[in-house]
């Protein structure tokens, strides 16, 4: 009750008159106060429905109308590694969402992913527009312009489908490695080599230039190279200097093999982010690519116990591969394991998407 109303409630019962502006004023507030008192509930209601629509409004901004069940169907069909592979989607979310599936059964709507813990209203709004942006590249081999289909990292898709063999190869500050891998999975080379006579953080361009020039003339010569870009997602002032030297020797690389891209039509490297690799084998967590050692013993372990010939192999290595693992020092190991999953996720994603979809 306000002040004015209750003043003229006293004063009215303690006076049978009072001037005509008076009671005029008592008879307003006595109205005003009513008004709040009946809207209120009306009034909560239209906070309710503003909130409601809100909601809605951050989801149609990141889908139109035949969008949402786009998005629907893929949150409630993909496995816990495919949402984890989407961009503002970490594998903790990805879990998350995952065990709502399970314990509520499919998400209804959009909107109703805002309950999984982790999915606030501006990351579901980025899932989303991940969800429906397409993953356009352009075909170089041909001037039919760009495709949403078939062409992966600038190759076309009749290129990946008559891909022989690949080396993917790993740059470290003091190491640089490479693996050879044929279309069926078998490892015909693993090397790692020792990056010498450079400086992290010294300008050499022309020992740089050398130093790629000597790796391409030892690799083997595979219908395409694939390379690994990291994200330097702590660098500071102090580690500045080491992660320019090597992002300069992951684009000299680059560029020295794609020095005839304009002339043959196709690139003959790729570069794959390293996000998508540490994402493949759940070693990206929060941000930070894990070691991933541990997985590529196991897979030698199970190479040696099922033999070189299983054709379900993720890589199929022999005595000498394991051998060289095992004789590597720490650094070595972890160049050479990188270099391995790359190859692997490589044709996981990529060629045999391809195939599947081709078949």
């Amino acid at each position: 009750m306000s002040v004015v109303k209750f003043w003229c409630r006293f004063s009215f019962s303690a006076q049978a008159s009072w001037p005509r502006l008076v009671r005029s004023l008592c008879q307003e507030a006595s109205k005003e106060g009513e008004s709040l008192t009946d809207n209120s509930p009306r009034i909560q209601r239209e906070e309710t429905l503003s909130q409601k629509k809100d909601t809605s409004d951050l989801v149609s901004r990141s889908a139109s109308d035949e969008d949402p069940t786009k998005i629907i169907q893929l949150i409630n069909t993909v496995s816990e590694r495919d949402l984890a592979a989407i961009k503002h989607v970490s594998s903790n979310v990805a879990a998350s969402i995952v065990s709502h599936r399970e314990s509520s059964g499919p998400f209804a709507e959009v909107r109703d992913l805002l309950k999984v813990p982790g999915i606030g209203r501006q990351t579901l709004q980025r899932i989303c527009r991940e969800i429906l942006k397409p993953s356009l590249h352009v075909n170089i081999g041909n001037n039919q312009g760009p495709t949403t289909e078939g062409d992966q990292f600038g190759v076309a898709a009749s290129r990946i489908e008559s891909l022989k063999d690949i080396v993917a190869v790993d740059i470290g500050l003091k190491h640089l490695s490479w693996v050879y891998m044929t279309r069926d999975r078998q490892v015909w080379q693993w090397r790692v080599k020792d990056i010498v006579g450079i400086k992290a953080g010294k300008w050499d361009p022309p020992t740089y230039h050398k130093m790629i020039t000597n790796a391409i003339a030892e690799m083997p010569k595979p219908d395409l190279y694939v390379l690994e870009h990291q994200s330097y997602t702590n660098a500071n002032k102090g580690t500045f200097q080491m992660l320019l030297y090597q992002r300069t020797l992951q684009s000299m690389l680059y560029t020295a093999l794609n020095h005839n891209r304009d002339d043959i039509g196709t690139p003959r490297a790729i570069s794959v982010p390293q996000t998508q690799v540490g994402r493949h084998f759940g070693l990206q967590v929060r941000g930070t690519r894990m070691s991933g050692r541990d997985i590529v013993a196991t897979l030698l372990r199970d190479g040696m116990e099922r033999g070189e010939s299983d054709d379900d192999l993720p890589a199929r290595m022999s005595w000498e591969d394991a051998e060289t693992f095992q004789a590597a020092t720490k650094h070595e190991k972890e160049h050479l394991a990188n270099c391995l999953l790359l190859a692997i996720a490589f044709y996981d994603q990529t060629v045999d998407k391809i195939e599947s979809r081709e078949s």
